[in-house]
């Protein structure tokens, strides 16, 4: 009889966990709701790819937060989300949380852009060299005379999205700048650098390229019209204006234009939900021609084919 009670013990126990499986498991690929987190700066592309995504599979609902880079990666690690756009690998700490969870995090590169140095129309100082860039940032370089004697002692002032932005934090990096400088700061988003940089002749901004890429957004042509892209030279000691490189596709996809970055999905979705679903999407074909439409480089270029029929001219 204690055998007889064990057994329909187990199959009960078995049946409650796998009905309790079943319900968390409410998503697949192309159904259910889910939200995910993505780095501010790329908010366009994202948006672009959502948008495309939502008309092509109508039952699955995912709801971007667009947050910094520091905030999106809190949320993942804290599992209040299941998927993130960012320009930064894990690092060894959460590494090492992932593994401790026995999570094995699924990391795709979707894309390069560059981060675009901006200012005013009324401003035709459009041409730096790196090291001028890295003197600009660590406030070495203070003053628009300090670039070009010609002009007057104004003060430069650098604004950028946010404090935990990975725009900031890739040029912290790149010029080894421990702390934020005063003349650094923060406006609140891209949207707003891009607003306040339309109408302070003095300031430089900071954004991904992506905000100013796709030529074909009405939006994106507005500012347009109020903003230069500075070019910029790797060399310091440039010939000609062909030596200062802008962040537009060519230079970015050649590696040339020295404030390129990679832009990355990471899941840490241990089945296929709807995540994976959409991580998919934008590696396949219609979602890397998106990317490609939107000014920044796919990862995967996709291939137009073209036939020649024999005795064509």
């Amino acid at each position: 009889m204690r055998v007889i009670n064990n057994v329909i013990f187990l199959l009960i126990s078995t049946l409650f966990l796998w009905c309790s499986k079943k319900e968390t498991q409410t998503d697949t690929a192309t159904y259910g709701k889910i939200s995910i987190a993505c780095d501010e700066s790329f908010k366009p592309i994202i948006e672009a790819e959502l948008d495309v995504f939502r008309a092509e599979y109508t039952n699955a609902e995912i709801t971007p937060k667009y947050l910094s880079e520091g905030e999106s990666y809190k949320q993942f690690l804290q599992d209040s989300v299941r998927l993130i756009v960012t320009s930064r690998l894990l690092n060894t700490q959460e590494e090492n949380y992932f593994k401790q969870k026995q999570i094995i995090p699924k990391i795709n590169k979707i894309a390069s852009d560059g981060i675009a140095l901006l200012i005013s129309q009324k401003n035709k100082d459009t041409l730096l060299t790196l090291k001028m860039v890295e003197k600009i940032c660590k406030g070495e370089i203070t003053t628009w005379n300090q670039i070009n004697t010609k002009r007057k002692k104004e003060p430069i002032s650098v604004v950028f999205d946010n404090n935990n932005s990975g725009s900031l934090r890739f040029l912290r990096e790149k010029f080894d700048i421990p702390t934020i400088p005063p003349h650094l700061s923060a406006a609140g988003s891209s949207e707003k650098v891009l607003a306040y940089i339309a109408q302070n002749p003095n300031a430089i901004g900071i954004v991904g390229v992506n905000w100013l890429s796709d030529t074909d957004d009405p939006i994106v042509r507005k500012y347009l019209k109020d903003i230069h892209f500075i070019a910029i030279s790797p060399s310091e000691n440039p010939k000609t204006e062909a030596d200062y490189l802008l962040p537009f596709q060519n230079d970015v996809f050649l590696d040339t234009y020295p404030l390129s970055r990679n832009i990355y999905i990471i899941s840490r979705e241990s089945r296929t939900g709807l995540g994976t679903g959409f991580n998919a999407f934008v590696m396949g074909e219609r979602g890397q021609r998106i990317i490609l439409k939107a000014g920044i480089v796919p990862s995967t270029l996709p291939m137009r084919i073209i036939q020649i029929k024999k005795g064509m001219p």
